[in-house]
């Protein structure tokens, strides 16, 4: 938020949104939480030979499996994030996914958006990463923050 003063103009839902963030985060505390990649993009996953070799564990942690999905999918079109969506619920749980798999999915994403929004300050005001406030907006808005 502080990262972002000078958009405010643009985005005035953006100190809403930041102040009902603890409302959602809990949602990735509570368990399961496993090893996660933390900045599981395209970039960061080479493959060879069909086999795909992730680098850059820098942001690794113990986490909501979630993140992961959520960085892995973003921006991508809705038909293949939402096949991918499929696919990790039925290998993460062959019954059925929790009821609040989407909301949490949703938080995981509101997580990466501040997360790289709050990370430099000439990365939230430059141009160039301004697609992450429309992202931001759409997920708060799912989230009923705003």
């Amino acid at each position: 938020l502080s990262f972002a003063a000078e958009l405010q103009k643009s985005y005035p839902w953006l100190t809403t949104c930041c102040k009902h963030y603890n409302q959602i985060v809990d949602l990735l505390l509570e368990p399961p939480a496993t090893i996660i990649h933390g900045e599981y993009y395209k970039r960061n996953i080479p493959h060879v030979n069909g086999v795909a070799y992730p680098v850059d564990w820098e942001s690794a942690a113990i986490a909501p499996g979630e993140i992961d999905l959520a960085s892995l999918i973003e921006a991508w079109p809705a038909e293949i994030a939402d096949h991918c969506k499929m696919i990790y619920q039925q290998v993460r749980w062959p019954q059925d996914p929790p009821a609040h798999f989407e909301r949490r999915l949703d938080a995981a994403r509101l997580y990466l958006q501040l997360r790289w929004l709050g990370d430099r300050p000439e990365w939230t005001v430059a141009e160039r990463y301004q697609w992450r406030f429309v992202q931001l907006r759409e997920v708060s808005e799912r989230l009923g923050l705003i």
